[in-house]
Parts: structure tokens; C-alpha cells; sequence
């Protein structure tokens, strides 16, 4: 829309000082856009040019953020071809309901399920060689009753090591315990970002750290604020709050844990309000103008859009930006950010610096007019959020006050994930302060993150969810010699 206006303001220039109008290379790129455009929408439309295959796991929490996926893709047209359930090594009651609730929204007979392998494959003769161990659902979910016991593989290929670790978590030492408890503390910091590769359980260890530091942490003495900026959040599906969108219009207090907040932001929401708030004062100010003419009116149309030209992921740095302001007033002592999965975390890191350099350049445009008093109120949402990404970015850069905590698995790709991720954010110059292995396993080896100190999180069956069974997993959590 916004193109379509700034070419139609070209177009009634050009006609005006020639009076005429050849077509020119925006005409032929604006055409090749919309065609191109149009062509992805009609073959993502087309189920039977295009479709979906989810990959998820037979856990409460990724289920239920799988079932909101799926539905977010019918909305926008797109069809589920299949769905594959992976790392499967029981087949008892849980897993049954998981199954069954995945079932319901995928099609008919495409429901499989893939045991956990170990090692991880790598390559692809080994991934290949993984694929062939595919089941269907019915299948797996017809062994239930003759493998009714935790940690049974389901073939030969399954991680059958697993079966001696299975069941709730062990308390280590209470030397060795202490020990981590102290480097959990030394973790934290005022604004504390917990990043990792998506399926790591990022989610989980973002509310152990939130909870600890809530319940357990002798220095606090302020509220803990939990926050996740994830456009899928899952917050609430780890504490086990099963309410329609809880703690999404602001902070809401834990009842069982006294001092914690959550807030599962919803960015894009956010945002379009401050959209929506700066058109009607764009629209406000043209309509005080007098003496309108053609030339105001495309003016006007191109200011109401400028905001479209904002960098992707504006959305959710304007949510967070607006955490900085918490910090400052003192309504937490500390803020702990559970964030979309890597890539979009180095895009939230990278923001500042771009989000402040469209702002400037959206002012510029802003300010061209003579009658600057006006635009100055139509432009102050934009001019607070500048100030605050700017007071955002100067937070994440002291590493006294800011630092991310990484969460790992002890799987190839995971590893190898997390230490260029790790090099990602040294070059930003914004600190690590420790590694998560999560879901270890007692015959596991250690990998090498290049990163200490390293917090070894056990493997729990079930996973834990709700603060009870997650501070119990916090608990157990050992500091890796």
C-alpha cells in the first residue's frame, strides 16, 4: 500500500511539471512485485502445490504450542500435510493423550511417530537411515497396552540407556547442590535473556531461573518479573496454566509464587496500537490544514504508511524497549526474557541500532512540512521509543546489569548451534554469563560449549510442568566440573 502511494505521488509529479507520464523502472518493479506476490500466495493457497509438515514432540508444552501453530496456519490458508512426532521412547498413557490430541489436527492416516535415536543422526545417510524408523500414530498408539512401562523403546534404535534415568529427577549432593545454586545466582542479572535453539527447552529454564530467583534467592528483595517476547509463547503451558491467552495484556502475578510476574507479550498487538495512535494523529494534523490540495493528499496517504516500513521485528523490540522503563522506576528487581528461538534473537540483539536509524530517518521525512509543531505530537510515540531503545541498548551492553543464558541438548546440531550463536553474541559485545545443558542423561558425554560456567540440567520423565515440579527440577541441577 505504501508503494502504491509513493508511486502514485511520483506518477502526479511527473504528469504535473511534463504533462505526461512514461512508464519507468518503479512502474516495472512494483508490477514484477505484485506478481511475484501473488504467485506465492496462490501456491501457498494450493494444497496441492503446497503444505506443511509440523515436527513436534510428545510433550505437554510443545504439544499444545503445535495445536496453536496448526491453527494459525489454517488461518492463513495453508494446508497440514502431515505430522511427525519425534525422540518417542515410551508408549504409556501421556504419550497416548498426546498422540491423540496431534491426531486431531492433521489429517487422516498422517500421524507418525519417530523413536528417539542415540546418537542424534548426522549426515545424511544417517538421517535417511532415521527416517525409515518412521510409525504410524495407530500404530504406536495400538503397542500402548504391551509396553506400558516408562522408558521402553519403541524399536531397537531407541535410547533403551534412557530407561535407568527415567522417572522424576534426583537431588544432588547437598555440597554439590549448593554449588549450583550459587552459580544459578551468579547467572542472574537485572535483565537476564535466556537464548538457545528452538526444542532446547529455553521456556522451561527461563521459568526455573524466574522461580529460583522468586522462592529461593536469599539476595533478592523486589518483585521478579517473567517475560516471554516469543510470538509463540508457552509461559503459560509451563506453568501449567491452561487460560486463553493469561498475561497477555500485561503482567499477572503467580499466586504460588509470591513476588513472581508473567507476561507473555503480545508485540504485534503493541505495535499496532502505536500504528494505529500515529495514524489518527497524521489524519489530525492534514486535517487542520487549509488549502488542500492533490499533492497533501498523497502526502498524507504516504505518512499514514511510513510505519510499514519498519525493519521486521520492530514489533517485538518496541514491547521489550518498554521493559527498560519498568527497570527504572523500580517495579522489578529483575527481569527475566524468554525470547523466540535463536535467529530471531540475534535479529532482537541486532535491532537497537537499526530500529534507531529508520526512526531518524522516519523523523526526517516526518519533519519536511513547515507546520513541525503538529507532526512533533503525531511523531512522540515515535520519539519515546527511540529514547528507549536507546536506554535498551546501553542495558544490554553492561555486563553488570545484562547477559544471556544459553540453553543447550547434548545433540550434535544443538552444540554446534549454540557455539555459533555464542561467537554471534561475544561480537556484539553483549556478555554470556553461562551455558544449561539440558536433559542430561547420566552415561552422557560432555560437549565442549566453550562458554562456563555450565549448569547440567537433568532428564526428567515426565518433563516438569508447574512451578512445584520445575523448582524441583531447579533443584536438582548440578554445576559441571
Amino acid at each position: 500500500i505504501l508503494l502504491d502511494s509513493m508511486q502514485a505521488k511520483h506518477r502526479f509529479m511527473v504528469s504535473a511539471l511534463t504533462r505526461r507520464y512514461r512508464r519507468d523502472a518503479a512502474d516495472d518493479f512494483l508490477d514484477e512485485m505484485r506478481r511475484t506476490l501473488g504467485q506465492l500466495r496462490d501456491a501457498l493457497g494450493s494444497s496441492e502445490r503446497a503444505g506443511a509438515i509440523l515436527v513436534t514432540r510428545p510433550e505437554r508444552v510443545v504439544v499444545s504450542e503445535t495445536v496453536r501453530y496448526a491453527e494459525s496456519l489454517r488461518q492463513m490458508g495453508i494446508a497440514i500435510v502431515a505430522i511427525i512426532v519425534d525422540a518417542i521412547e515410551r508408549t504409556d498413557a501421556e504419550i497416548a493423550a498426546a498422540m491423540q490430541e496431534l491426531a486431531a489436527i492433521g489429517p487422516s492416516g498422517l500421524l507418525f511417530a519417530l523413536p528417539r535415536i542415540d546418537p542424534p543422526p548426522v549426515g545424511l545417510m544417517q538421517c535417511a537411515a532415521a527416517l525409515g524408523k518412521l510409525d504410524s500414530g495407530e500404530t504406536v498408539l495400538g503397542r500402548r497396552k504391551s509396553v506400558p512401562k516408562a522408558g521402553k523403546g519403541l524399536r531397537s534404535g531407541s535410547r533403551a540407556k534412557r530407561t535407568s534415568n527415567a522417572g522424576p529427577a534426583r537431588r544432588p549432593r547437598d555440597d554439590d547442590r549448593d554449588r549450583a545454586q550459587r552459580t544459578i545466582r551468579d547467572l542472574l542479572r537485572t535483565l537476564t535473556i535466556v537464548g538457545g535453539k528452538g526444542g532446547v527447552g529455553k521456556t522451561t529454564v527461563a521459568c526455573a531461573l524466574a522461580i529460583y530467583s522468586a522462592l529461593d534467592d536469599p539476595t533478592r528483595t523486589g518483585d521478579v518479573l517473567l517475560v516471554s517476547s516469543d510470538p509463540a509463547p508457552s509461559i503459560g503451558d509451563a506453568l501449567g496454566i491452561a487460560v486463553a491467552n493469561w498475561a497477555s495484556a500485561g503482567p499477572e502475578p503467580l499466586a504460588a509464587t509470591p513476588g513472581l510476574h508473567v507476561w507473555q507479550m503480545d508485540a504485534a498487538s503493541a505495535f499496532h496500537e502505536l500504528s494505529d495512535r500515529y495514524r489518527d494523529r497524521i489524519d489530525r494534523f492534514f486535517d487542520a490544514l487549509t488549502g488542500g490540495s492533490i499533492d497533501i493528499a498523497y502526502d498524507r496517504a504516504i505518512l499514514r504508511d511510513l510505519l510499514a516500513l519498519a525493519p521486521p521485528g520492530i514489533d517485538e523490540l518496541y514491547a521489550l524497549a518498554s521493559l527498560g522503563d519498568a527497570l527504572e522506576e523500580g517495579r522489578y528487581e529483575r527481569i527475566i526474557v524468554d525470547p523466540a528461538p535463536t535467529g530471531h534473537l540475534m535479529r532482537l540483539i541486532e535491532l537497537p541500532a537499526l530500529a534507531l536509524e529508520w526512526s531518524h530517518r522516519l523523523m526526517r521525512l516526518i519533519m519536511k512540512y513547515h507546520e513541525v509543531s503538529g507532526l512533533v505530537e503525531a511523531a512522540q510515540d515515535l520519539i519515546n521509543f527511540s529514547r528507549r531503545t536507546r536506554a535498551l541498548d546501553r542495558l544490554l551492553h553492561d555486563s553488570t546489569k545484562a547477559g544471556v543464558v544459553l540453553v543447550s541438548l547434548d545433540e550434535p546440531a544443538v552444540v554446534a548451534e549454540t557455539k555459533r550463536l555464542s561467537a554471534k553474541l561475544g561480537a556484539t559485545g553483549i556478555a554470556i554469563r553461562g551455558v544449561v545443558r539440558n536433559r542430561v542423561v547420566k552415561q552422557a558425554e560432555r560437549p565442549n560449549h566453550a562458554v562456563t560456567p555450565v549448569i547440567v540440567a537433568p532428564d526428567t520423565n515426565p518433563p516438569p510442568v508447574g512451578v512445584a515440579a520445575i523448582r524441583h527440577w531447579c533443584e536438582c541441577w548440578r554445576l559441571q566440573d
